[in-house]
């Protein structure tokens, strides 16, 4: 029993760290963002996150309001491509995504370690994604609201 709290309280300092570590980073390239030509159109939205590491992603399943925009935020040694079916294109409220592209049936965003990629708004909705790196593929959601 002594383990597994243990096990659990790392667990739970890991992810908390994980979670410093991203939001730093994101600060870093908000800047470095701002200082760019062209912003996108949803810029100044407030922005939730998605930390992408080789094994999981954090939250696998995001919960967000209508008004927000999502980022996904690399963190780890591999690059990685977050893929939507092409119906969601339908459901964005910008032109301007950062990142993604349209690639055959699908909306890809290819992204390497301290990297991200922002979406649009979206319609109210479950929207489910794929994130690959080399065969793994970690499954996530977007729930809006």
């Amino acid at each position: 029993m002594t383990l597994e709290r243990r096990s659990t309280a790392e667990r739970g300092r890991s992810t908390r760290a994980l979670l410093r570590t991203l939001i730093g980073s994101l600060a870093v390239l908000a800047l470095a963002g701002s200082l760019t030509a062209e912003e996108p159109d949803h810029a100044g939205a407030e922005t939730v996150i998605v930390g992408v590491t080789s094994t999981r992603l954090v939250p696998p399943v995001l919960e967000m309001r209508s008004d927000q925009a999502v980022a996904w935020l690399g963190y780890g040694a591999a690059a990685f491509v977050v893929s939507f079916e092409d119906e969601i294109a339908r459901e964005m409220h910008c032109t301007k995504p950062v990142s993604f592209r349209l690639e055959g049936n699908r909306l890809e965003a290819a992204i390497g370690s301290g990297e991200f990629a922002s979406f649009c708004r979206l319609d109210p909705g479950e929207y489910e994604y794929e994130v690959c790196s080399g065969p793994r593929r970690l499954a996530g959601k977007l729930v809006v609201r």
